[in-house]
């Protein structure tokens, strides 16, 4: 998908979901003030290279205790075992903003999370429900697509 700038955020971006949920991420920034918040995000910013083929993860996330976290934004399920691919090679958590009420997600979900095999364990992925994202800040954030 072609990158298309965004004026309001000072850069281009592959999607509108992927727009807002930036948009969004700046509105906590400024708004949110919990004790773990997030502080900064970086848009596509590496590409992890395996044998077979790559990952590039929508968004680094880094927290007030300076962890990081994956922030990968998914408009419809596509790129499945790449995402898997990353989670089993690298150790920095990964969520998964998506609508989970489509049929697709829901037989992918258990218990609202996406479980990853990961050696002899399973990893969960959090799920974002990018609609209640939208219902909530379409009106609040300006520029929402």
């Amino acid at each position: 998908m072609a990158l298309r700038y965004r004026a309001d955020l000072g850069e281009s971006f592959r999607s509108g979901w992927e727009a807002n949920y930036a948009r969004y991420m700046n509105w906590l920034i400024k708004n949110d003030k919990s004790d773990l918040r997030i502080i900064s995000w970086e848009y596509e910013p590496e590409t992890y290279k395996y044998i077979g083929g790559q990952y590039t993860p929508d968004f680094i996330v880094m927290y007030t205790d300076l962890h990081t976290e994956v922030h990968e934004v998914k408009g419809r399920w596509q790129g499945e075992r790449k995402l898997q691919r990353y989670i089993q090679d690298h150790d920095i958590p990964v969520k998964l903003i998506c609508n989970p009420n489509t049929k697709k997600m829901r037989s992918k979900l258990s218990n609202g999370s996406w479980w990853v095999k990961k050696d002899k364990f399973k990893v969960e992925v959090k799920v974002i429900d990018y609609i209640a994202i939208k219902r909530e800040m379409e009106k609040i954030i300006p520029y929402w697509e």
